[in-house]
């Protein structure tokens, strides 16, 4: 089944920095997640994805290539920190995908992403096999929306809902547009995050247009 972690705060930037030695090094290279024997995922497979949770949002996930449970502490050639002993998923890094974030608060340990069902009830709630996978968050379910591989940068995004440049604000609240980098006009009109005033630009969604403060549209340039 696939499942839910965070990396915490601490270990963003090595992470970071692992995502770009990847990229570096080719297809081949591999992550690895650890587990604490006594807590491990038992029900993870190979073929099953981890999502990762970062700065409150699930951002994207990878999938599992094969599970050791090691008697050995093994080493991060990036950081060249030794995890202990203990029961290791392993994921190629090219299997990584970006996803439009979904709101999610960090947490320690695990959490299955498919809310108890089983591997067949899961698939069965997709409509077709185009259709989005889904996962779990706080009793409710979210498609899982991919937005690039793993040879892009982690996608802008709005710091209060989520959004991005391919998945903006829908209507009727939408379409929105950036008014800082991280975060949307439908966020700022409705007063979260900053209230510093900017002009609408940079509208998602290609075909939206821009809209004035009122709703009245605005002209193209």
């Amino acid at each position: 089944m696939d499942i839910i972690v965070t990396t915490p705060k601490s270990q963003m930037a090595a992470a970071a920095q692992e995502a770009a030695d990847a990229r570096c090094a080719g297809a081949g290279t591999e992550y690895f997640r650890s587990f604490p024997r006594a807590y491990a995922p038992g029900q993870l497979r190979p073929g099953d994805r981890i999502y990762y949770v970062e700065d409150g949002f699930v951002r994207g996930f990878a999938v599992v290539s094969h599970i050791e449970q090691s008697q050995f502490p093994m080493q991060c050639q990036t950081t060249g920190r030794e995890w202990p002993a203990g029961y290791y998923a392993f994921m190629q890094a090219d299997s990584w995908r970006w996803i439009r974030p979904i709101p999610m608060r960090g947490f320690q340990g695990f959490r299955y992403a498919n809310g108890g069902l089983t591997r067949s009830e899961y698939d069965g709630t997709r409509e077709s096999d185009d259709s989005p996978a889904h996962i779990v968050v706080d009793g409710v379910w979210h498609p899982v929306l991919e937005e690039g591989d793993w040879l892009f940068q982690r996608p802008r995004s709005c710091r209060v809902c989520g959004c991005t440049d391919n998945y903006g604000c829908p209507p009727p609240a939408g379409p929105c547009w950036w008014v800082e980098h991280d975060l949307c006009s439908v966020c700022q009109e409705w007063g979260l995050g900053s209230r510093r005033p900017a002009a609408p630009s940079e509208v998602k969604n290609g075909s939206a247009k821009r809209r004035k403060a009122d709703g009245s549209e605005m002209p193209d340039p």
